[in-house]
């Protein structure tokens, strides 16, 4: 992934699911209640106070984009939207 700022440090993935979309739509939800969110069908923006989270529904494959103005705050987004993926799909396998 390209740096357009060198003031933005950036993360992505591509977590292989079998419901991409649900999954998405699930973390754009939980957001929503403490950060502006967009949504569309196949995507949503998650605007947290020092960064951005994009999220991309394909038809097997999450994928996800950070950006953050500090590295250290790139790694804590990083960390908290992978902690509540791994959460949503657990539960959703425990059904």
């Amino acid at each position: 992934m390209s740096r357009p700022d060198s003031s933005q440090h950036q993360a992505s993935a591509r977590v292989p699911l079998a419901t991409p979309a649900r999954s998405m739509n699930r973390l754009a939800k939980h957001f929503a209640h403490r950060v502006p969110v967009s949504r569309a069908e196949d995507h949503a923006r998650i605007d947290f106070p020092e960064g951005v989270c994009t999220l991309k529904a394909e038809a097997t494959m999450l994928c996800i984009d950070i950006e953050s103005t500090a590295a250290a705050t790139l790694e804590r987004y990083q960390e908290v939207v992978a902690r509540h993926r791994a959460d949503f799909e657990q539960r959703a396998h425990a059904t």
